[in-house]
């Protein structure tokens, strides 16, 4: 249950990373991109290798996370070198409150009921408990369906559709 949730929310910040190195790139400064990716990779290494040891896989899970977050902090502090970096703070709030949400219930999940088998179930558990959470916090917005719409196969998309009329 920990190690699922602990991969869960550090997709936070690989997400809200993405955008920063794509940045990089588009401006020309893919050796920024580099470096910010090399120092996140040893420090993330570095704690994967001192905590698996002592908490095996969930030191692991703890080590991606610190990959992941100092991708962020360090890729925003080289991007703002050269442009200005804004996130929308109140959407970013409800995307963490969803990821919160879906993590505390895979979680409960996982401890009432856990196999291994049952993965599949956790994940596809998660990701509906995280759109709801989405559609409930009001964060989904129509802009972010077209991107959606233009970015899934049409076939899937009317599944999606169905699934956000809800």
């Amino acid at each position: 249950a920990l190690l699922l949730s602990i991969i869960a929310l550090s997709s936070v910040p690989l997400g809200l990373s993405t955008p920063i190195t794509v940045c990089l790139q588009s401006i020309g400064r893919a050796s920024s991109v580099f470096r910010v990716t090399v120092i996140a990779f040893l420090c993330g290494g570095i704690a994967s290798f001192l905590l698996a040891p002592i908490v095996g896989t969930v030191g692991a899970a703890l080590g991606r996370s610190v990959l992941f977050i100092v991708t962020l902090v360090y890729g925003i502090s080289v991007t703002r070198k050269f442009v200005k970096v804004r996130y929308d703070k109140k959407a970013l709030s409800k995307v963490i409150l969803a990821s919160i949400l879906m993590a505390a219930l895979v979680s409960a999940l996982q401890f009432c009921f856990y196999h291994l088998l049952m993965l599949p179930v956790y994940v596809i558990t998660g990701a509906f408990a995280y759109f709801f959470a989405l559609k409930a916090l009001n964060g989904i917005d129509k802009q972010d369906l077209l991107i959606i719409e233009r970015t899934i196969p049409k076939p899937i998309w009317r599944y999606v559709e169905l699934f956000l009329r809800f």
